[in-house]
């Protein structure tokens, strides 16, 4: 069975130009997520087996996590065109998680930056943890 490591993963965010491109996060230190789940409905009747009984409902794509090494005069981190303007502005975008070398997988969802929270160390970098919420169905290829 292969292992991987997580070293070489990118997460990209659209620049929201019509086509546009996807541009790489900068400084990317750690990544989490999207963290996939299934909504359920009881579905228990008197008539049942005595044990509960469960229907699928809605899917959630989660959240994807990110720390980065905070550069705020970086244009993916900045107030005015990064993640940070994203989050000020509620502006819904396309960002595309790409799996590294050498496995060819992507993962590309919408999603709203829901929370930048930067740190200052008094002894490290400066670094910032980021959400980001899923909206919508991800594309897995």
């Amino acid at each position: 069975m292969a292992q991987y490591t997580g070293y070489g993963a990118v997460l990209q965010v659209h620049d929201g130009g019509d086509p546009g491109t996807f541009v790489n996060i900068g400084q990317v230190r750690e990544l989490s997520g999207p963290s996939f789940s299934l909504d359920t409905a009881e579905a228990t009747v008197m008539a049942g087996s005595g044990w509960k009984e469960y229907l699928p409902t809605l899917r959630d794509g989660g959240e994807v996590s990110l720390t980065v090494a905070f550069d705020p005069t970086l244009a993916t981190h900045d107030a005015s065109t990064g993640l940070l303007s994203l989050l000020v502005s509620g502006t819904k975008r396309r960002f595309k998680l790409l799996f590294p070398s050498p496995l060819t997988v992507s993962w590309t969802f919408e999603g709203y930056v829901t929370s930048f929270e930067p740190s200052f160390p008094i002894d490290d970098v400066m670094t910032a943890d980021i959400t980001i919420k899923v909206t919508g169905q991800p594309t897995l290829a």
